[in-house]
């Protein structure tokens, strides 16, 4: 028996393609996905920027000992927030493939 609430999340294909999609997109979680996905994605990139930025000032302190602290700051602050990247799409993988299998019953 078909579920209307369900049916209601459901994202017509031509609305896909309408904006340049490549594949339907399925249903509300699988927007949701790509959309965390892209999110994630810029984020990692932004890790890496700070990264390579703390590694130049650090590389370049000629050691100037305040230099050197701040380039330690940025790569242990960045450090953390890409924990904390990871760790927020561990969690939303988890919590939208369930709602996936609950959806579809696979």
């Amino acid at each position: 028996m078909a579920n209307p609430f369900i049916d209601s999340l459901a994202l017509p294909n031509a609305a896909s393609k309408a904006y340049g999609g490549t594949a339907p997109v399925e249903n509300i979680f699988t927007l949701t996905g790509s959309v965390l996905k892209g999110a994630f994605s810029v984020l990692g990139l932004l890790f890496l920027l700070l990264f390579l930025y703390a590694g130049y000032l650090w590389m370049t302190a000629m050691g100037d000992p305040k230099k050197v602290t701040k380039a330690k700051d940025i790569l242990q602050q960045s450090f953390i927030g890409l924990v904390i990247i990871l760790s927020s799409y561990g969690l939303s993988y988890f919590v939208l493939s369930l709602l996936d299998k609950s959806v579809n019953g696979t």
